[in-house]
């Protein structure tokens, strides 16, 4: 008795033996069918893996999926679809052992095991997205299309196989092995068709969104579409198509009308993404001295501040930043950035050790000058750029990559087309799969091409407004030094010029490697179809290079020329601008109109050359496709000695038939060339483009790495009864400049009024700006308590309506209102009515609706200073730094807003005022006086009546000085307003009435 012999192969067949049956049918091996099937599995096996590695970062839910009857019938047909596999399994184990075969196929079982693991997987990754809140999957879409896609092979395998199943007569063919084996056959073919039309269904499935409005974890009734529409609405972008309809019927008037920003574009997502990646790469750029960085003194709690006008719900460390005692909301003016003081996140003063090195030495040393931007700063910026959005940016360039070398697979399946059409022996079957090809390869490259094009747009919008809100934020911490290095111009220049170049460096940054990547394929390509005659091509490609890069580098040159240029008039423009009535006053126009004019006319001369080097360039790409096929066509005839006569080779000329143009040869080298095209159009273009965004991450990460104001302004303790505190505290503007204030020694008492006197030019802003971290602190040491307002000698206006001016950081629904908070609206009216701004309001057509123009154009002095004080009085703070604010003010509303605002029966009589003034009728209330002398230092200090008594002290010595300079006048009406008419000999200097 023999024994069969069994061999175990993983494939015994090949996997591209192809073998062609009559009719003209294509049967694939039985290899390739059963491999192409465990495709979906490793792909299931990635899916996986990027599942556990992102288990930490949870997405942001969306909507709530019920167990529904549409989530039913997703698990039945998964369930459906495991019992089809399960019974392939059994029916080829079945079929492998009834027709006892001498080969044992190991892909065979491996693939069907591995596809119903996969399913497993699907089924629970399904559930975990369902409880994850996520209404699509894009990884599990697609795996369901490569599931039914890999399906197809085996399904015609089978089918080919039953139709060219031949009937036999013989005595094994009629046996009841035969007929188990052919209806296990039989099965097969079965299941794997109901495997394919249920995997169809679970595809159609994905098409419908399970998004409920009822159901919505979204608390935005205007969110994007983007982030719950199905898949193939999302690749199709048919998500668009409402607001595209409203948008087409003229509805789309109002922000309202348009969806709300998603998510991953975002400002204070971005921005924070961006800070991280900026401080760490600075950071280690300090460790190194002779890197030639500015060393700036950062202050990470100032990036975490919101905006004027932001929520602060979604910053991070909110929770952290309430509890520290200072609300940042407080905050009345943009240029006042206050720091959360608590002691984990004091950075002590920066003080140069003595034993600084010579790098050191010259580092520190150029803080007191002005680095432009330097090839360190540039790559710097672009590395925390790159950290920040590089994995997205690296996603658009994947699917752009795919897109590029199936949109190369177009020209190629055309010259098999063209072969198959001019072979009349060749199978249908040729004809037909490269039909299909052609469509599956076009409807991938176009969803791919489209789907990275769109991510690399919304990159670009990504890292507009992270850079915006960086330089915005860096322009509210700049140091007194690198504040006068940057004109209000060049800021403007930069966040409107830099960044959009940048932007645009990042949405079109594709079009350099791609057109790179389509020369070398184009070449490849072309080199089959024409051979050395691609060389020709080539070089006349290479002649026209050196041409284009010098224009590229003239251009960068005169870029670099013009910004500066652009900067010059945009600095002049604003210093016209804001002095335009001064200008027209002593007709001034033709002057200043000469010198702007002068400035625009050298910027427009360089912007004319980088023009010229733009034709220039332009022309060479644009002749390039068609010069390169001339040469190449004439080159490849002329190499092969084909002469054409009409069209007809001449009869006494020897063809090579394999080097004729041939149809296929011509069309296919055309399409190349053609596709070629758009390249060399736009490579100069994106090259310009590339070259102009490297002088503007220069020129930013320059403004970036300025100097900035250190943190010195300690939180004080609790349990503390002082509101500000100067110990030994010295300051300058600069930090290597001449001392402002010395010596300062002060304590402010919480609720008490305290006033400050002195000369002009004795420091009494500056004391306030040394309260508020304007200033470079030289030695002791500054502590507040509480939350801080400040109140400008000059008040900053915005164009909003009153209201919105004197709610300054609430958004539109958060403004008081008759019909919303009462509390909040008694409040706000008392605060109109102590800031005497009624009066004003009801003569006003819209009251406090009533819009401002731009700096408060439409007011009057008094009321843009009373405007800012009712600011800072409707924020209820606990310590009031006020510069001088009723010097813009008629004497008897200046007596009103005292009495009702600052006297102590005001508002604000158990805040703590720190008030500078010149006005002496109201000293007498104040609870304590501080007189700085011509040096920024205390000359005296104490109650109304000691400073009064003390007939030797500084303040005897101020008002004599002041009674010299109004004696020297000739109205006694100014004198009213400084010192009271009735004072007497200061010789014999007594208490005065005005002062009891």
């Amino acid at each position: 008795m023999g024994y069969r012999t069994l061999t175990v192969d993983f494939c015994h067949d090949g996997f591209l033996n192809f073998t062609k049956l009559e009719r003209n049918a294509l049967k694939p091996s039985s290899c390739f069918q059963f491999t192409l099937l465990t495709i979906p599995a490793v792909y299931m096996l990635f899916i996986i893996s990027i599942s556990v590695y992102m288990r930490k970062r949870r997405p942001v839910p969306v909507v709530r999926i019920p167990f529904s009857y549409m989530q039913a019938l997703h698990l039945f047909l998964v369930l459906c679809n495991l019992i089809t596999s399960a019974v392939l399994i059994c029916c080829i184990a079945l079929s492998d052992i009834y027709s006892k075969k001498a080969h044992l196929d190991v892909v065979r079982y491996l693939s069907m095991f591995v596809s119903f693991l996969s399913l497993v997987s699907f089924a629970l990754l399904s559930e975990r997205f369902r409880r994850l809140h996520q209404p699509r999957s894009q990884l599990l879409f697609t795996y369901l299309l490569l599931l039914f896609l890999s399906t197809l092979p085996r399904l015609y395998g089978l089918l080919v196989s039953a139709a060219n199943r031949q009937p036999t007569t013989t005595a094994y063919a009629a046996s009841s092995i035969s007929t188990i084996v052919n209806k296990l056959q039989r099965v097969q073919l079965y299941a794997v068709a109901v495997n394919a039309c249920i995997t169809f269904a679970l595809i159609l499935t994905q098409f419908f969104s399970p998004y409920k409005r009822e159901n919505s974890l979204i608390s935005d009734k205007n969110a994007c579409p983007v982030l719950w529409a199905s898949v193939p609405s999302l690749w199709t972008f048919t998500w668009l198509t409402n607001l595209i309809w409203k948008a087409y019927r003229r509805q789309v008037n109002r922000s309202d009308d348009v969806f709300s920003v998603p998510p991953e574009n975002e400002v204070e997502r971005n921005f924070l993404r961006f800070h991280l990646s900026w401080q760490l790469f600075k950071s280690r750029v300090k460790r190194s001295p002779t890197s030639g960085v500015l060393t700036d003194h950062n202050n990470e709690n100032d990036d975490r501040l919101p905006l004027l006008g932001e929520s602060t719900a979604s910053l991070p460390d909110q929770h952290e930043a309430a509890s520290s005692g200072r609300d940042h909301s407080a905050l009345v003016l943009p240029t006042v950035a206050f720091r959360d003081g608590s002691s984990a996140r004091v950075k002590p003063r920066r003080e140069r050790p003595s034993s600084m090195s010579i790098e050191d030495a010259c580092v520190a040393e150029s803080a007191s000058k002005r680095i432009y931007g330097t090839k360190e700063h540039a790559w710097l910026l672009f590395r925390a750029l790159f950290a920040a959005f590089g994995m997205r940016l690296l996603g658009a360039w994947l699917l752009l990559f795919v897109s590029t070398l199936l949109d190369y697979a177009s020209p190629v399946l055309l010259g098999f087309l063209l072969r198959f059409l001019a072979s009349p022996s060749a199978p249908d079957w040729e004809g037909h799969l490269i039909a299909v090809v052609m469509f599956a390869f076009g409807l991938i490259t176009t969803i791919c091409g489209q789907r990275g094009f769109h991510h690399a747009l919304t990159l670009g919008i990504s890292v507009r407004s992270a850079l915006t809100s960086a330089i915005y934020r860096k322009s509210m911490r700049l140091s007194a030094e690198a504040r006068s290095w940057y004109t209000s111009g060049e800021l403007v220049n930069v966040l409107s010029v830099d960044v959009n170049r940048i932007m645009e460096s990042f949405m079109f940054s594709f079009l350099v490697w791609r057109a790179l990547l389509q020369f070398v394929i184009s070449f490849v390509l072309l080199w089959q179809q024409l051979g050395l005659a691609t060389l020709a091509g080539i070089g006349c490609l290479v002649l026209m290079l050196p041409l284009n890069l010098f224009c590229m580098w003239l251009a960068q040159k005169f870029e670099t020329s013009e910004m500066q240029w652009k900067d010059k008039r945009l600095k002049c423009l604003s210093e016209v601008f804001a002095a335009i009535k001064v200008i027209k006053m002593y007709a001034w126009e033709r002057a200043f109109e000469k010198q702007t004019t002068d400035i625009r006319k050298q910027e427009l001369g360089r912007l004319a050359r980088i023009s010229a080097c733009w034709c220039i360039s332009e022309v060479i790409w644009t002749l390039a496709p068609y010069l390169i096929l001339l040469v190449t066509f004439v080159t490849f005839t002329w190499e092969h000695l084909v002469h054409i006569d009409g069209g007809i080779p001449s009869a006494n000329t020897t063809v090579w038939a394999p080097e004729l143009l041939t149809p296929e040869r011509i069309f296919v080298s055309v399409n190349l060339f053609n596709m070629m095209r758009t390249p060399l159009i736009l490579l100069p273009w994106s090259l310009s483009a590339t070259i102009m965004a490297y002088v503007s991450v220069k020129r930013i990460a320059t403004l970036l790495l300025s100097g900035e104001l250190d943190d010195y302004v300690v939180k004080s303790s609790e349990d503390s009864t002082d509101a500000i505190q100067f110990k030994d505290a010295s300051f300058s503007w600069t930090p290597n400049g001449p001392l402002v204030l010395q010596n300062i020694n002060l304590t402010v008492k919480q609720g008490s009024l305290v006033a400050v006197l002195g000369a002009v030019g004795s420091g009494k802003s500056s004391l306030l700006s040394a309260c508020l971290g304007d200033l470079n602190q030289r030695g002791g040491s500054v502590s507040l308590q509480g939350t801080t307002a400040y109140v400008p000698q000059t008040a900053w206006i915005q164009q909003q309506t009153i209201r919105a001016n004197i709610c300054l950081g609430e958004s539109s629904d958060q403004l008081p209102d008759p019909t919303s908070d009462e509390a909040k609206w008694a409040w706000y009216q008392t605060v109109l009515s102590v800031c005497e701004l009624q009066p004003d309001l009801n003569r006003l057509p819209a009251a406090d609706l009533t819009e401002i123009g731009e700096r408060g154009v439409n007011l009057s002095g008094g009321q843009r200073q009373r405007i800012s004080l009712a600011r800072a009085v409707y924020q209820n703070a606990d310590v009031y730094l006020l510069d001088d604010p009723l010097s813009a003010v008629d004497s008897h509303v200046a007596q009103h807003l005292f009495d009702g605002v600052l006297g102590p029966q005001g508002v604000l009589k158990e805040k703590t005022r720190f008030w500078i003034t010149n006005s002496f009728q109201w000293l007498s209330q104040a609870d304590w006086i501080v007189v700085l002398d011509e040096h920024g230092q205390i000359a005296q200090s104490g109650r109304h009546q000691d400073i009064v008594d003390n007939t030797q002290g500084h303040f005897a010595e101020y008002l004599r000085v002041l009674e010299e300079q109004l004696s020297r006048t000739k109205s006694g009406k100014l004198y009213m307003y400084v010192v009271p008419a009735f004072f007497i000999n200061l010789d014999a200097l007594q208490p005065f009435s005005c002062f009891s």
